[in-house]
């Protein structure tokens, strides 16, 4: 499994702390040289964004630090996109892999292996859909059908996944877990999965001191524009189809305190 991860060149230690878990499972890794936001012009800045398209979809313009979060990811998808793999694993550099298992791993890659968009979430989701379920061989390990999925320091993409993910964010728009989105404005363009339970949890020692977190962080900015005011009418069909698929029963929400741990709703 081609296997990426994300980190700093000024984070040391965090890289030696996930070299010695990749060294522990045996585990080939390509790294990552993060692209620390916070050191980007801003001529640079202003060439790689749509100012406009973040204030539509957030109501507010993106921070340096995320838009270095975005470029580090999008280096991965163009990694693998020039390599001859189908498919890849993305790891940020704070993450806890004691649970992560060979077999497992191997049979997402099995299941990316086809031509249409694929993402899976190795990290816990907080909803997703009762039918269309995988069960994988690595007890008790499952894949289904995420809804509304946050997060990337944990997932897998095949080589079309790479290309739309590209594609949709140049210029930049979006976080890099615009995986709600895709789901609201590309509805069935993405097969999204994610593992149940999570494979990959966040280190919480590592992550209180984040790095690629610390440059990241949104400022609390209020004002809207118009734009966000209109894209949050349409955002509403969302909600609605999950609060439709609730009511019919398809969809399972996770309890706050069980996402790292849930194993589906027969456990």
């Amino acid at each position: 499994m081609l296997t990426y991860c994300i980190n700093l060149a000024t984070s040391e230690d965090r890289r030696a702390f996930m070299q010695r878990q990749f060294d522990a499972l045996q585990m080939p890794v390509d790294w990552i040289n993060a692209v620390d936001g916070r050191t980007l012009s801003a001529d640079v800045l202003k060439q790689q964004c749509n100012r406009n398209k973040q204030l539509m979809h957030s109501g507010k313009a993106l921070v340096a630090g995320e838009i270095g979060c975005v470029l580090s990811h999008h280096k991965a998808y163009q990694n693998l996109l020039e390599s001859q793999q189908s498919s890849c694993l993305i790891l940020e550099d704070d993450v806890d892999l004691s649970r992560v298992k060979s077999d497992v791993l191997a049979e997402c890659a099995t299941v990316l292996d086809q031509e249409k968009p694929c993402v899976i979430l190795l990290l816990p989701i907080k909803q997703y859909y009762k039918q269309g379920a995988i069960k994988l061989a690595g007890e008790p390990y499952q894949l289904v059908k995420a809804f509304r999925g946050l997060g990337a320091f944990a997932y897998m993409v095949n080589r079309s996944a790479a290309q739309f993910l590209l594609k949709l964010n140049q210029p930049i728009q979006h976080v890099i877990d615009p995986w709600n989105l895709i789901q609201l404005f590309y509805p069935g363009k993405v097969d999204f999965y994610a593992t149940l339970p999570a494979v990959v949890t966040v280190d919480e020692a590592t992550n209180a001191d984040s790095a690629i977190d610390s440059v990241s962080s949104r400022k609390n900015n209020k004002k809207r524009s118009l734009l966000h005011v209109i894209y949050g009418a349409i955002r509403l069909r969302l909600l609605l189809s999950e609060w439709f698929q609730h009511l019919c029963g398809r969809m399972v929400k996770i309890p706050k305190g069980q996402r790292n741990t849930w194993q589906g709703t027969d456990s």
